[in-house]
């Protein structure tokens, strides 16, 4: 069994799950520990170190890589599947609507 390895600490969730939809995308496993202590008690995320974001010791390179490249802003593209590409069209064509 491989070993986990924390590659990112954030003191908020949406950080780490941005982080965890952009490894995953790029085929790597990612998990996201210490989430529940943080919503309970927010104010000791820092206490306990923030969220972690974790890969698998033999993903660990490849994860720095890509996670770097985000740090650079050389990250690229994702890559949208076309039912959200859709979702997406479709509510920036309802903007015009609410203003």
């Amino acid at each position: 069994m491989n070993a986990l390895i924390t590659v990112f600490f954030s003191n908020t969730p949406i950080g780490c799950y941005i982080l965890k939809g952009r490894l995953e995308e790029e085929d790597i496993i990612s998990f996201v520990f210490d989430e529940h202590m943080v919503w309970v008690h927010p104010f000791r995320a820092v206490a306990i170190g923030g969220l972690k974001l974790k890969v698998p010791v033999d993903t660990l390179q490849k994860a720095r890589q890509i996670l770097d490249a985000i740090k650079k802003g050389t990250n690229g593209s994702y890559k949208f599947i076309p039912e959200f590409e859709y979702a997406f069209r479709k509510e920036e064509s309802l903007k015009k609507y609410l203003h």
